[in-house]
């Protein structure tokens, strides 16, 4: 019941939240039409298209479209190149990469090779963010040091704290936790000097996965409490589905499984009318993560399953890899060795080409206890050495 009463409390401020965006993108379509000039009307259409990212993809899109036409009947290079990344990040958030690259591509060659403040430079980044979300790390690592190139001189802002924090985002989830926590807090003192309070948040928030990370679960609560108030001030939705899919990790490993699947299936209940597909996929592996850890593995799998569905359908490289080493866990635990070993060595191979040594040493791990069971005992000693070496070199010392 409790839960019930949650998810309809989440619901009601999320419609509170969209009311109190709606008046003001109203108020800015409103200044846009009794503009004067197509560039005027051009930047408050940017304005409104940031906004509604928040909560409706479909109005960003075709305020995105809007700005785009009259930034082309204007042929002006900066707002042509503003308003191709602009689309190009609805493809991103919908999960269409493709297009997302092409747009961003577009928009590039509308900047001319010029360099207008934050743009092209914060094309570059999302550009880097394709690469990343596909595991295809050292692409992203160019296109983010293109990012620096191109803002050398110019005062820190936005385009700035974002390439810092998605380096910090890269390295999280590569397990190299110092480099994280070092680009987060570039990030988030940049975005101070900005005075953005949601993109500090954000920075908390990936702080709270670093220090979880490091099993520093005191650490991770602190900032995770901290994102989620300010979230929660701001009736930010999309931070509250990052912020509580963090939050039932949290709970997870604390053996909290009621809390942690309620985190959650609130992050599963705003994505259904938010569909970041990305996040979708990665709420449901959590929650299949919580149905392994109570030992109920046919009900893991389904989740699993229905995840790299998902993550197959995005090219999500490292989520993909993530994915089928729980499922050969699962199977493990189910005593089905044969699908146990084949998704533990698709994960392995699948760790290496995209360089995640902590994801090695996960699959090393799995491949380790099937071979042990089958009495393969020099093949299982080998795969826990190997598993070692990853987890020394990254001073994963729980792990160890």
């Amino acid at each position: 019941m409790r839960v019930i009463i949650t998810l309809f409390l989440v619901a009601a401020l999320a419609t509170l939240a969209a009311t109190a965006q709606e008046s003001k993108i109203d108020s800015l379509f409103r200044l846009e039409q009794k503009a004067n000039d197509n560039l005027s009307k051009i930047k408050l259409l940017h304005q409104i298209v940031n906004i509604y990212w928040d909560y409706d993809y479909e109005k960003a899109h075709s305020a995105a479209k809007k700005e785009y036409d009259l930034a082309k009947k204007e042929q002006h290079p900066e707002s042509l190149t503003i308003a191709l990344t602009d689309i190009g990040m609805y493809f991103y958030f919908t999960g269409n990469y493709d297009e997302a690259a092409r747009y961003y591509q577009q928009a590039i060659e509308a900047s001319g090779g010029k360099n207008f403040g934050e743009y092209p430079a914060y094309t570059l980044t999302r550009i880097g963010n394709l690469y990343k979300v596909q595991g295809i790390y050292d692409s992203a690592i160019v296109y983010y040091q293109r990012t620096e190139e191109l803002l050398k001189g110019i005062p820190a802002g936005r385009a700035l704290g974002s390439v810092y924090f998605h380096y910090g985002w890269m390295y999280q989830e590569l397990s190299e936790f110092d480099k994280a926590l070092g680009y987060l807090y570039k990030a988030r003192d940049v975005r101070y000097t900005v005075g953005d309070s949601l993109l500090i948040a954000d920075c908390w928030r990936l702080m709270a996965a670093t220090h979880f990370g490091m099993g520093h679960a005191d650490s991770a609560m602190h900032y995770i409490n901290r994102t989620m108030e300010v979230a929660r001030r701001y009736k930010d939705n999309e931070l509250l589905i990052f912020s509580n899919i963090n939050l039932g990790d949290i709970y997870s490993a604390r053996n909290q499984s009621i809390e942690a699947i309620k985190a959650y299936e609130l992050a599963l209940n705003s994505l259904g009318k938010h569909d970041f597909k990305r996040q979708k996929a990665l709420a449901l592996f959590r929650v299949g993560r919580v149905f392994d850890s109570r030992g109920e593995y046919l009900k893991a799998l389904e989740y699993y399953f229905n995840a790299l569905k998902l993550d197959e359908e995005l090219r999500s490289g490292h989520d993909i890899a993530r994915v089928n080493a729980w499922i050969g866990w699962s199977y493990y635990n189910l005593k089905n060795y044969v699908p146990a070993e084949e998704y533990g060595r698709k994960s392995l191979l699948q760790m290496k080409q995209i360089k995640d040594k902590a994801g090695e040493a996960f699959a090393h791990n799995l491949l380790g206890n099937i071979k042990f069971d089958q009495k393969a005992y020099v093949h299982s000693l080998a795969h826990y050495d190997s598993s070692l070496v990853f987890r020394r070199a990254l001073h994963l010392n729980t792990l160890v």
